[in-house]
């Protein structure tokens, strides 16, 4: 294990619209990041290592090269700042009420609130957060969208807009925010790296980060702020025997524990991690985890690097000790904390850090708002943000339609059938409850044309019936997601109006207070959202079934 650990830390101030692509952006929509990846702060800082010792391609063979940026040095993710604060993905432990009148939402803890009537009517509290004592205030990222066309043809560009139908939206991270990285290694390692880099403490530069930063986007200043020593877990951190540790970044476990019939579950995924750097001394008890996804761009290639799956940052989980923790045991326990568990370490991945329970609060925002009442918004500007509200959801909702379309495993021959479900929806829809609709069309659809009912081995499916018997949909039926009451961009639990446009939870609630608006006038799943959805969805599945007849 990694001894003697120091952290450096780096502040990334954003200058101009920065795009840090997420997991599963689309064609028609490259959505951003609320963070900087430590891969991200590792590329910048390695590119003017290259150009300070005059590597060139040869970068490779250079031994101190490689023992920093790829043996022993972190380059954890930034986060953003509030106040002097670094904010932290939450655990997913935590659940929250929805906020009642004036009274602030009621935040509960799993480890400490484990019956089903404690938690009901609770939901998911997920985000970024900075915590002071027992009080938490959410951060959020704000972002801005744009508009690009392809115009690689000269008249296309002399006309000013796209000849061949290339249109797509850009999401970034706006200018004038702060994010807080660091970079963990040995005081020897760190002070070499910024004598190679010719910086100091206080110092930085300016760089470009993300896509397109060659053109208008990625514009960033780097400051090194401070070498000090990093979190460790102090026996204040220990309740009764154990410790509560949460992922601070994504955990990758590597292919190696990617072997098998069966996908291991996120508690044999840890557990194998654990075992393997604190032996059988220790138990691991309850787990609260969610997948990630992660994807890259490597610069050096110009290709990008293959998607890896693993658990997402915020995953939580306890660890029993019998007998307690030695501040022996405490200390190498911060060790593995700092060296981290799984693959991609030196891009800051599997980070872990103590989270110690209480009952938590909502604070720091809030008070402020409560200090400036606004005036009343004038019905016709309420109208507008609602009109523009519902297009920035529904156009998240093709966005989900695309990626879902794309999991599907659509034959040559379907494109009719996506036709007929698209004729279906647009009947439904026009009625006055959508789902009974699609209920009930469905049911008619049971038989053939004739309406006689005809035995099984008659083969009494209509072509439609038996095409939607075979298609799936993550592992479901898709005609599961037809009848009953969530559609498939609902299908994880935590997908909703604030998650569309882009928000916090809380961000998200105020605005429409403010507004005088409800998450009612936006029918997400039904109405308005829910057709637009399933009409994009139908108009992707027929495109890919002639595109397999075209490739057949």
């Amino acid at each position: 294990m990694m001894k003697d650990m120091r952290e450096m830390k780096i502040e990334l101030t954003t200058l101009a619209p920065v795009i840090v692509t997420a997991a599963h952006d689309a064609q028609v929509m490259t959505r951003a990041q609320r963070l900087v990846p430590g891969s991200v702060l590792r590329g910048v800082l390695a590119t003017r290592f290259i150009e300070r010792k005059h590597l060139g391609e040869a970068a490779h063979r250079d031994e101190a090269f490689r023992a920093l940026f790829f043996q022993r040095l972190r380059f954890l993710p930034g986060y953003p700042v509030q106040g002097k604060g670094r904010a932290f993905p939450l655990p997913l432990s935590l659940m929250k009420s929805k906020p009642q009148g004036e009274e602030a939402p009621v935040i509960k803890d799993r480890f400490l609130h484990k019956g089903a009537e404690e938690t009901q009517g609770l939901k998911s509290f997920r985000g970024m957060a900075v915590r002071n004592g027992d009080s938490i205030a959410t951060v959020s990222v704000r972002t801005s969208i744009s508009l690009h066309m392809t115009r690689t043809t000269e008249g296309s560009r002399l006309l000013g807009r796209s000849t061949e139908g290339g249109i797509f939206n850009y999401e970034a991270i706006a200018p004038g925010q702060s994010f807080a990285a660091s970079i963990l290694g040995t005081e020897e390692d760190l002070r070499s790296l910024l004598g190679t880099l010719e910086l100091d403490e206080g110092e930085g530069f300016d760089c470009r980060i993300g896509r397109s930063h060659y053109t208008e986007y990625g514009r960033t200043r780097l400051t090194v702020r401070a070498i000090g020593d990093p979190p460790a877990i102090t026996a204040e951190d220990v309740e009764g025997d154990r410790v509560i540790l949460r992922l601070d970044s994504p955990f990758l476990p590597g292919a190696a524990s990617l072997e098998g019939a069966s996908l291991p579950s996120a508690r044999e995924l840890l557990s194998q991690a654990l075992e393997k750097a604190l032996g059988d001394t220790v138990e691991l008890q309850e787990v609260y985890a969610g997948a990630e996804e992660i994807d890259a761009f490597r610069g050096v290639w110009h290709l990008p690097a293959p998607r890896v799956a693993g658990l997402a940052a915020g995953t939580v989980f306890s660890l029993l000790r019998k007998g307690g923790w030695t501040e022996t045991e405490l200390a190498s326990l911060s060790a593995l904390c700092l060296q981290g568990i799984g693959s991609q370490r030196a891009e800051g991945c599997g980070q872990l850090r103590a989270w110690r329970l209480g009952e938590l609060t909502l604070g720091g925002m809030e008070e402020a708002e409560e200090a400036q009442p606004a005036p009343p918004i004038p019905a016709s500007v309420q109208e507008r943000v609602k009109t523009i509200l519902l297009r920035r959801i529904q156009e998240s909702l093709r966005v989900a339609a695309y990626e879902d379309v794309a999991h599907l495993n659509i034959k040559r021959g379907q494109a009719h059938f996506f036709s007929e479900l698209s004729d279906m929806f647009q009947y439904a829809y026009r009625l006055e409850n959508m789902q009974e609709g699609i209920a009930a069309i469905l049911e008619g659809r049971e038989t053939h044309g004739d309406g006689v009912e005809r035995a099984k081995q008659w083969k009494s499916d209509t072509p439609f019936q038996t095409t939607l018997g075979k298609l799936r949909l993550y592992g479901k039926p898709l005609k599961r997601y037809l009848t009953q009451k969530n559609p498939p961009y609902l299908r994880e639990g935590d997908q909703s109006l604030e998650v569309a446009v882009g928000l916090s939870t809380e961000e998200f609630d105020r605005f429409l207070d403010r507004v005088s608006l409800t998450r009612e006038d936006f029918a997400f799943e039904t109405g308005a959202c829910c057709f637009e959805y399933w009409r994009w969805f139908c108009r992707y599945g027929r495109k890919k079934a002639y595109a397999v007849g075209r490739d057949a």
